[in-house]
């Protein structure tokens, strides 16, 4: 009920917020156009009720908005909502008259006149998107087939049905138009909201109003705040459980990889064309051309969904056994955006995960959504070995998922510190998984099938940690025959300059670039001392850090070493026999092989 009311949602813990954001509901939670709705809706209503004409209810509701927005605090959604509201407010008490769609221009622009960094904030194209499907796509289907079956129940008597009807529509022209900005920011498209939503948005209207009915009666009449307070309760538990579908029919949630702009676009232009034809011909064949643009945002190739490419073997070309006989090693780059994520499949049948992703702000969710799929297409059964280079969120944010799927025999760490909450969680589950929780440090080794896993950093602290350091990363060098394969988590050029002397030569080397690309990184002692031929930068498209930056691409350039951005050509494969190394791309098909 907090949430509802004011936005605060420190109150619910992960699986509620995860089944929420599953579900397509969690917008009932974030204070939004939805509650600035309900709000305004209550305040003009009471003062119609009171006698107060039309002015001055638009008046008092545009302050009592305000009021909220003050005491809620200055969340962007909710100045967005609240100043689109008082824009409409302030129109309506100055008697002046305009289409909805002009409203929400104007409110548009004057935000993006304050602020033009709003344009690329997931939560404006939300909030905008969102509204402008609903206010285009109505209209629209206001003089089809669906309107007729909506006028006839609203004559037969039948307001709820019809009220079904409108709020099916509105869901889905808002759901349409926010397609592409869904799968860009989330890689995720929640179909079970088309049906949740006739129980959340209700719930939630009941949850608002009884909830600031409750705060309201509290000082003067206890005895009703807490009648009413149960009734929000009763709503509040009812928007909770509802989410329990997306645990029964999973198939709801569709994970689908992060649309290219020009397709963005095309998807856009058709449904415009749908919109805006004036005959209808030409709207059948925007409408055709439309369908056929959205199955290609759900289903294109690469980012959440590489099954079929991870499964298939990208080991042709190679002497010796096939890769059904566990002779050779291949390494596995997942594509996590800005994350890491590694899986080393040993010669012999044993399995790796380095680094399990996740999200620099954490609850991303990549865990399960990628990294998990991931697995089980490369064939991974049960983990053997999961190795956390180090705490922070976009390294050690899916290892919790991993390790409820795949119970890995032992978990790995470098420098411990206590103080993390990440890592405390996850010792707390690999206890109650019976997984061996070891601590690797520097000059470690282990065998297997040929392949030799070696630790080359961090030496054993002589301090405790108080937080989590990159430059305190586990560093592995995987090698076979003349194969090496070097991961060496975030660490920055002060520890390459520390691990110059640590290297042995390698006539063909693959390294993932440190600290995805990062500039502080990758540095001129650590590239001449590997002489890698390969490098793979684990970044998100268009990353927001810039990653890999122009000088660490000009130092591999410079090096002759041939740079992958998993951004960009989406998940990589390494497979090697010890004498020559076949390197694989998911998106575009690449593929080529490295000799000595």
């Amino acid at each position: 009920m907090t949430a509802v009311l004011i936005g605060d949602r420190a109150g619910l813990d992960p699986e509620t917020t995860r089944r929420l954001q599953e579900a397509g509901t969690y917008h009932v939670i974030a204070i939004s156009g939805g509650n600035i709705a309900v709000l305004a809706g209550l305040l003009v209503a009471a003062c119609r009720l009171a006698g107060a004409g039309r002015r001055a209810a638009a008046l008092f509701a545009a302050a009592g908005l305000l009021a909220y927005a003050e005491v809620v605090g200055p969340e962007p959604s909710v100045a967005r909502a609240t100043f689109t509201a008082v824009t409409f407010l302030l129109a309506r008490a100055a008697d002046l008259r305009t289409r909805p769609l002009n409203t929400l221009a104007l409110a548009g622009a004057c935000l993006v006149a304050a602020s033009p960094g709003q344009l690329a904030d997931p939560g404006f194209q939300l909030t905008f998107g969102a509204t402008l499907g609903i206010l285009a796509g109505m209209p629209r289907l206001a003089g089809s087939a669906a309107s007729t079956a909506v006028d006839r129940l609203g004559s037969l008597g039948r307001p709820a049905a019809k009220a079904a009807l409108l709020l099916l529509g509105a869901t889905v022209c808002a759901e349409v138009a926010l397609l592409p900005v869904a799968a860009t920011w989330f890689s995720r498209i929640s179909l079970a909201g088309l049906l949740l939503n006739f129980a959340a948005i209700p719930l939630m209207t009941v949850t608002q109003l009884a909830g600031m009915a409750a705060a309201a009666l509290a000082p003067a009449w206890p005895a009703a705040a807490a009648g009413v307070g149960f009734v929000a309760h009763l709503a509040a538990f009812g928007i909770v459980e509802s989410t329990r579908l997306v645990d029964a029919a999973p198939g709801l949630v569709v994970d689908v990889a992060r649309p290219y702009p020009a397709l963005a676009a095309v998807y856009y232009g058709t449904w415009a064309l749908w919109l805006c034809a004036p005959r209808r011909r030409v709207r059948a064949c925007g409408l055709c051309a439309a369908a056929l643009a959205t199955a290609a945002v759900v289903s294109p190739p690469g980012f959440a969904s590489p099954s079929r490419w991870l499964a298939s073997s990208t080991c042709a070309g190679l002497d010796g056994p096939d890769a059904a006989g566990d002779a050779r090693l291949r390494v596995l780059f997942l594509d996590v955006g800005q994350a890491d994520a590694t899986l080393v499949l040993l010669p012999g049948g044993r399995s790796l995960l380095v680094d399990a992703a996740g999200s620099a702000t954490g609850g991303s969710g990549i865990g399960r959504r990628v990294v998990v799929p991931a697995l089980r297409a490369a064939g991974v059964r049960r983990l053997d070995y999961l190795l956390v280079t180090h705490a922070h969120p976009d390294h050690i944010g899916g290892a919790a998922e991993v390790v409820r799927e795949f119970a890995p025999r032992e978990i790995w760490e470098g420098v411990p510190v206590p103080a993390s909450p990440p890592r405390a969680e996850l010792l707390a589950l690999a206890r109650a998984t019976s997984a061996t929780w070891r601590t690797r440090n520097a000059g470690e080794r282990f065998v297997a099938g040929g392949a030799v896993v070696r630790v080359v950093h961090p030496p054993r602290p002589d301090w405790e940690r108080p937080r989590v350091r990159n430059d305190d990363s586990v560093v592995l060098d995987v090698r076979l025959g003349d194969v090496s394969v070097v991961l060496p988590g975030d660490v920055g050029a002060a520890v390459e300059a520390e691990l110059a002397a640590a290297w042995t030569p390698a006539p063909i080397r693959v390294l993932k670039a440190p600290h995805h690309g990062s500039r502080t990184s990758s540095s001129e002692g650590l590239l001449t001392a590997l002489e890698p031929d390969v490098a793979i930068v684990s970044a998100g498209r268009d990353s927001r850090f810039g990653h890999p930056h122009p000088e660490v691409v000009a130092r591999y350039e410079a090096q002759g070493a041939r740079l992958l951005e998993t951004g960009e050509v989406g998940a990589v494969s390494v497979c090697t026999d010890g004498r020559r190394a076949v390197v694989a791309t998911a998106v575009d098909g690449m593929r080529f092989t490295l000799d000595p």
